[in-house]
């Protein structure tokens, strides 16, 4: 796997920031190919550090546009030729990926070119303002933000609903914060566990720092503790918080599980649904934690009445807990008190004299360093744990 990598290219708003991995997002990337839709063809030549990239794009009087990329100045080709019917009048705007690098752009239309541009070519900066079209802008402050929290048991629909709302309202440019996201993006091989593990450690780092950046968010995780929930809200304190909970009927959970874990090829294991349901619990209203709590499925008091069967019937399946055996306290033989010098005589005592108190210290019984280990709770099990994050 490559430390570094770099595509640059145009995309259409709404796709993913993961440039050339959309179908309406085109990118040249550094290893000379042309990346669309997540599907790499051969394009031109590599480029690489102190390289200078131009991105050009000419459109025709009928809406379809050509996409073309210059090496320091030298011009590699068309590697995007786009039909009206794929723009719809949408406008492109510049994308750039880094990953481990850093890039310079230039967009002063006052200062000199780095390389000369091409006939019949504008520079973005120095176009007119009516033929730019402004992003829509995020919000500045956490007033003005908003985070939805799903909360449901694995396979519910929360992934489905969320994507979903995302689609219904393009205005909130919504970012969606999962580990199924993030196993998407690692493209890089290994065990699923490892790669499990890595992506569940990356979702709590990105929470923390979305925290603290103003955006609108879907947390799409299982959310099923009451102390998971509390501290994620608690996170983002002054944002417009609100929790979403997906819970179908029972036949229709299963049929949704099914089909998620068959196209997938991601099957939990029975043991770990049936302590993922005892340890799940519902959100209630409360003013302190969120500003709006929406129930999307069944009602919270058919949700109540169901997941409370769920709990009866998984207790009833599940083993009993073990319970910590009762070790008997251990003897140890009373050893007899040696008679030592007087203090300001230790420092004459001879070589055999300390041979035989370390010999004795050492033969001392070991008990004070046994570390007390805690059997844990049975539901606390990795199992349990890592499906809950992927969930």
């Amino acid at each position: 796997m490559e430390p570094y990598g770099l595509r640059v290219g145009w995309s259409l708003a709404g796709t993913s920031l993961l440039l050339g991995e959309d179908d309406l997002s085109f990118a040249y990337d550094w290893s000379g190919k042309k990346v669309s839709g997540g599907k790499e063809d051969e394009f031109g030549e590599p480029f690489s550090e102190g390289d200078i990239i131009g991105c050009y794009t000419s459109f025709s009087t009928d809406g379809a546009a050509q996409l073309s990329f210059h090496k320091n100045g030298r011009f590699i080709g068309v590697a995007f030729s786009l039909g009206a019917s794929v723009l719809e009048n949408r406008p492109l705007f510049p994308h750039i990926l880094c990953k481990s690098c850093s890039v310079r752009f230039l967009l002063d239309p006052t200062a000199p070119p780095w390389y000369p541009c091409p006939p019949g070519f504008t520079p973005l900066a120095a176009l007119p303002v009516g033929q730019r079209v402004r992003a829509t802008q995020t919000p500045f402050c956490r007033a003005q933000c908003e985070v939805l929290l799903m909360v449901g048991l694995p396979g519910s629909g929360k992934s489905h609903w969320a994507r979903t709302h995302m689609k219904q309202h393009p205005d909130k440019q919504y970012r969606l914060l999962g580990t199924e996201e993030l196993l998407a993006c690692m493209i890089s091989g290994g065990q699923s566990d490892s790669r499990l593990q890595q992506a569940c450690q990356c979702l709590t780092d990105l929470i923390k720092m979305a925290a603290q950046t103003p955006g609108n968010y879907i947390l799409d995780q299982c959310n099923i503790l009451f102390s998971a929930r509390r501290y994620k809200l608690q996170l983002f304190a002054g944002f417009r918080r609100q929790v979403v909970v997906v819970f179908p009927s029972a036949d229709e959970w299963r049929r949704r599980l099914s089909q998620h874990q068959l196209n997938d090829w991601v099957r939990i294991p029975e043991t770990a649904l049936l302590k993922l349901q005892v340890s799940c619990s519902l959100p209630e209203q409360q003013s302190d934690l969120l500003e709006d709590l929406q129930y999307v499925e069944l009602s919270q008091e058919q949700a109540q009445e169901l997941l409370q069967e769920y709990k009866d019937e998984a207790r009833r399946l599940l083993p009993p807990i073990p319970k910590p055996e009762k070790r008997k306290p251990r003897l140890y033989k009373k050893r007899p008190c040696h008679e030592v010098p007087p203090p300001s005589h230790r420092t004459q005592w001879t070589g055999w004299n300390n041979a035989r108190l370390m010999q004795s210290w050492s033969q001392q019984p070991r008990y004070w360093n046994m570390v007390h280990q805690d059997q844990g709770h049975y539901y606390r099990g990795l199992g349990y744990s890592s499906y809950e994050g992927y969930w």
